[in-house]
């Protein structure tokens, strides 16, 4: 037997106290980060207990940590090597050992069930064939273009008819202004003959009556 240092012993309790925290902690972990949607860090979290497992199962299921406070003190109660309540440190095994395992089980069905979700979720436009893209691009903006150019040509049509009619109108009233002054002319030139005529008429009978 070594000699009993209580600082020693407390430090590997200590040490020993903050493993377990640390092991307790990623098997917590593990199945919160599979039901959040991070398989990688549940994977992680799960490797690093899979480590400690490993080092139990060559140690015959026992820390390395525990025959290493076993030197320096005779107490043999299920916590003399760790900083745990008695409960717990009697059941810690039995306990985080089930918990492990049911974590990894749901961090499985929890992989497998985002893969499913992941294959019948569609494919981003991004994925979409080039061909496709352009193809839906370009039809859009031909129907825009043939649905502007025919606004375009209807309100040419209805701004060219009224001009056209206005034009119709206006000529048609010239006209009619145009014969009516035709007709006065013809009807003042024709009052003003028969006045000249009238005039001679009565100077050559004055003339004739006086010779």
């Amino acid at each position: 037997m070594h000699a009993r240092d209580p600082n020693l012993l407390r430090a590997i309790k200590l040490l020993h106290t903050a493993v377990w925290a640390v092991m307790a902690g990623c098997i917590v972990a593990m199945p919160i980060a599979a039901w959040q949607g991070r398989p990688a860090l549940a994977f992680w979290l799960g490797a690093v207990v899979a480590i400690e497992v490993c080092v139990l199962a060559l140690n015959r299921w026992r820390c390395p940590m525990t025959n290493w406070a076993a030197r320096y003190t005779d107490a043999r109660q299920d916590n003399f090597d760790i900083y745990l309540p008695l409960w717990l440190a009697r059941h810690n095994k039995t306990l985080f050992g089930t918990l492990y395992v049911a974590g990894i089980a749901f961090a499985l069905w929890q992989w497998r069930r985002q893969g499913g979700r992941a294959a019948e979720r569609p494919l981003p436009k991004t994925a979409q064939p080039a061909v496709a893209r352009t193809v839906a691009g370009r039809a859009p903006s031909s129907r825009v273009g043939s649905i502007s150019s025919a606004c375009r040509n209807a309100n040419s049509a209805e701004n060219v008819m009224p001009t056209s009619r206005n034009g119709s109108d206006s000529s048609q009233t010239t006209g009619h202004n145009t014969s009516a002054s035709n007709a006065s002319g013809q009807h003042s030139t024709s009052s003003t003959h028969q006045a000249s005529r009238a005039i001679s008429v009565f100077i050559v009978g004055n003339l004739a009556n006086g010779g």
